[in-house]
């Protein structure tokens, strides 16, 4: 996939964002819900994609060099309705590589575990470089 703006030469993954993040996510929606869900985390990885680097966007902290994307788990909200989700990545501007490393709900709040910022923390500190290649087709 490859981008005008900013060249991409692979997107990498995660595995745990597939066996873990998005099996949770599916398992708290209907099956029409999770199909509109998909279709707009695939939106926002795009959006990602397209400008890595929007600002506003650029974590602190334990995941410094990361960035998120606050997106819409539905394509019509309700009215008065705040993004829900969150995607958290990162763009490396040296080899044109794109980590995808998490995504849940963004507002979760509890104990270890619910924040969508505490799972990106402790995916990077047990596996950092555990990482697998999307196949384009």
């Amino acid at each position: 996939m490859k981008n005008e703006d900013f060249p991409i030469r692979r997107i990498l993954f995660h595995p745990e964002i597939i066996s873990i993040d998005l099996v949770k996510i599916a398992q708290e929606m209907t099956e029409d819900q999770f199909d509109e869900f998909l279709t707009q985390y695939d939106k926002a990885i795009q959006i990602a994609m397209k400008n890595p680097y929007l600002p506003n966007t650029r974590l602190m902290y334990q995941l410094q060099d990361w960035s998120r994307i606050d997106f819409f788990s539905m394509r019509k909200p309700p009215r008065k309705f705040t993004r829900d989700d969150r995607f958290i990545y990162r763009y490396d501007a040296d080899f044109y590589d794109v980590f995808k490393l998490a995504v849940g709900l963004r507002n979760a709040k509890g104990k270890q575990g619910d924040s969508i910022y505490y799972t990106a923390r402790i995916r990077l500190e047990e596996s950092p470089d555990h990482w697998e290649e999307e196949n384009d087709g």
